[in-house]
Order: C-alpha cells, then structure tokens, then sequence
C-alpha cells in the first residue's frame, strides 16, 4: 500500500504486533514496561515505522494498552523537533487512530513531563494525566498510592485535590491591546501571540475545543480583509 500524508504506511507493520512492545535495548531505543527512550541517531524513516508500528499495535489492543500508549506518546514527544515529517506522521495517526489532534498532543506532553521512571504499568494514561502538573517527587507520590491502593482515576483526582485545594480565582487582569486593523503585518503579529498563548496554556485552564471554532473565526476574518495586503507587503 502506497503512503500518503493521510494514511499509515502498512507495509511497514511487523507482522507480530506484540514484538513492537518487547522490553530490552534495541538499535536504536530502549523499551520498557512504562515507555520507550529513542537513541538521537535514529532515523527518520525508522522512527516513523516505530511510531506506526505503535499505533496499530494500540488499535489492535482496543486502545485499552496503556503501554503501547506511554510508548506512543514518547515517539511522537521524541520526533517534535527533530524531524521535518513529523507533521505529516501526528497527522496519519490522528486520522488513523480517529482520534483528536489534541489527544497526540496531550498524550506527547504527558511523556514530557512524567519520566518513565516515575510511571506506573499498572495505571492508565489518564491515572499519570492527573498528576502531570505536579512535581516530580509528588508525582512519584500519588503515582505509587493510587498503584498500591488500586484507586480509579476519579479517586486518585479527589485525593490530589484534597491535599492541594484551588486557590480562589478572583478576578483575571483585563489587558487592552490597541491594533492597527489597517495594518496587515499588525494583525498578523497579534494573531500569533494569541495562537501562542493557546499553545502554551492549553492543558491549563483552557480547553481547545472551546477556543477552536473563536480562532477559526479570527482567522477566516484575517484572510478575507487582511491577506491581500500582506502579501503586497512581502512583495
């Protein structure tokens, strides 16, 4: 089968699924039972295999395989900024795993902020969600309580929240910001401080699927009033 932007390579899938979650070193990685750690030689097109591989390995469990998940997250964390395809690669798993763009993205960020020293086997994904933003040693903490305690995720939250109770929001600062609106490369400059705002505190207090359609919306109007303009500016 021919790859495309839009679709998993499968010619390149082992044809034994559970050799992709095979603990021990390797060429270019380290599996173990809580994630993956790629060697920074690796190449590209392995490191694209590797990262099919695991999606259809995560399919073919269900998608109920926190370890193929972990590991999934850990590739697509790895290649970020590495590789030039990795856009093309979130974007074949996302449509073949017909999940969310967001969910890859959170699933990246979780590795990046849980090492795998710190994760457990036996919890779920959404188990190490819960204690991303803690810090290491208090990630450790829950992570071996909810292990040893069996707790599902919603007591494993309860108890989090118990120890550190939300401090009372009270009113945000209100920012004004005047824009040139007959200034193309203006408006432009303030889109991409909105968009890198969103990018930054998007597993914070904001969710994306809310904000998503207000940026479209921002965007669409950009392009209708403003493109022509920028581009007689960059000519």
């Amino acid at each position: 089968m021919k790859t495309t932007n839009k679709e998993l390579s499968t010619d390149t899938i082992a044809p034994d699924f559970a050799s992709c979650l095979s603990q021990g070193k390797f060429e270019f990685w380290v599996t173990s039972s809580t994630g993956i750690a790629v060697a920074p030689e690796i190449p590209e097109h392995k490191w694209k295999t590797l990262t099919e591989n695991v999606a259809f390995m995560f399919e073919a469990t269900g998608k109920k395989h926190s370890q193929a998940a972990m590991m999934l997250g850990d590739l697509l964390a790895f290649g970020e900024d590495r590789f030039p395809n990795y856009t093309n690669v979130m974007d074949s798993t996302r449509e073949y795993m017909r999940v969310k763009m967001k969910t890859l993205i959170n699933w990246s960020y979780i590795s990046k902020k849980i090492d795998p020293s710190r994760r457990r086997e036996n919890l779920s994904l959404s188990h190490h969600e819960a204690v991303m933003t803690l810090p290491a040693d208090q990630q450790n903490e829950y992570l071996t309580l909810a292990d040893n305690e069996g707790l599902s995720v919603s007591e494993l939250k309860k108890k989090i929240s118990e120890a550190h109770p939300s401090k009372p929001r009270g009113e945000k600062p209100v920012v004004k910001v005047k824009i040139d609106t007959t200034d193309a490369a203006a408006v432009l400059d303030a889109m991409k401080i909105v968009v890198n705002w969103i990018a930054k505190n998007q597993f914070t207090e904001l969710d994306g699927d809310e904000w998503e359609p207000l940026m479209q919306a921002v965007s669409t109007e950009y392009l209708r009033r403003y493109a022509t303009l920028a581009e007689e500016e960059i000519k």
